[in-house]
């Protein structure tokens, strides 16, 4: 089959077909596929948002230090985590809730005892 040479918007193309106006006919369809096919398998590009940033920036931290307190009261709990957030920690999670029949003592009065993770990062990074 005879090759031939096609110019299309000052493209040149070279492709095999049986006479010049099928090659011609035949590069136009392909750029016209072509076209259609960019049209629709381009990838969509989310710009990304604040919570992303949030979430990757929180990632990059080190932790130097964590600890998990616990006491029996959640309003006594509360205000010893709150001491800890000024002096630069950060609590993970929510806070855990265990019931026990008190300390040492067989078929005692049922209490439960509240605990909280906190972490502490570093601020050089």
């Amino acid at each position: 089959m005879p090759s031939f040479t096609v110019t299309i918007d000052g493209q040149t193309y070279k492709t095999e077909a049986t006479s010049k106006k099928a090659a011609e006919k035949k590069i136009k369809d392909h750029l016209k596929n072509d076209k259609l096919d960019y049209k629709t398998s381009k990838p969509t590009k989310e710009k990304p948002t604040k919570e992303k940033t949030k979430t990757t920036g929180s990632m990059t931290k080190k932790i130097i230090d964590y600890k998990i307190i616990s006491d029996q009261n959640e309003n006594s709990l509360t205000t010893i985590v709150k001491g800890y957030i000024r002096d630069g920690w950060q609590p993970q999670g929510g806070i855990g809730v265990v019931d026990y029949q008190g300390k040492g003592m067989i078929g005692g009065i049922g209490r439960y005892e509240f605990y909280q993770a906190i972490v502490k990062y570093s601020k050089y990074e």
